[in-house]
This record gives C-alpha cells, sequence and structure tokens, in this order.
C-alpha cells in the first residue's frame, strides 16, 4: 500500500525571508499535520532544511551527530 501524500512543504531555511522562529513554528506544524513520529523528527528536518542550516546543525552538535540529538536540542541552538 502507498503511503499517504505529506501535507504542505518546508523549504530551505533562508534567514532573508524569515525569522528561525518562524521557521521553526512551520516545522512543528509540518510534523503535527503530517504525524510524523518523534524518532522521525531529526532526520525529516536534516532532509527538508537545506545544506546551510544542516551544515550549522553538524558544527552545533560536533563531535555529536546532530541526528542523534533530541529536535528540540537542535531546535533551540
Amino acid at each position: 500500500m502507498a503511503a499517504s501524500p505529506l501535507i504542505g512543504k518546508i523549504d530551505p531555511f533562508d534567514e532573508a525571508v524569515e525569522s528561525r522562529e518562524s521557521y521553526v513554528e512551520r516545522f512543528e506544524k509540518y510534523f503535527e499535520v503530517n504525524e510524523i513520529d518523534a524518532g522521525k523528527k531529526v532526520s525529516s528536518l536534516l532532509c527538508l532544511s537545506g545544506g546551510k542550516l544542516c551544515s550549522l546543525l553538524h558544527y552545533l552538535t560536533f563531535p555529536d551527530k546532530s541526528a542523534e540529538k533530541h529536535t528540540q536540542k537542535c531546535l533551540d541552538y
């Protein structure tokens, strides 16, 4: 059986377009409306946020891999 299509779209983070707070809020709503399991939130964040934000999260969480961090801790940076 095919998976249900996801609702909405998350573009890569662009600080010229919106604030970090707004981006995080949209991510939280995206997770909620698509019923994304807590265990998949960090992977979803890394896949959807774009290279710039992904690189920043890797830098901020080094030497741990950012996928091993709790989603909220990553978003709190």
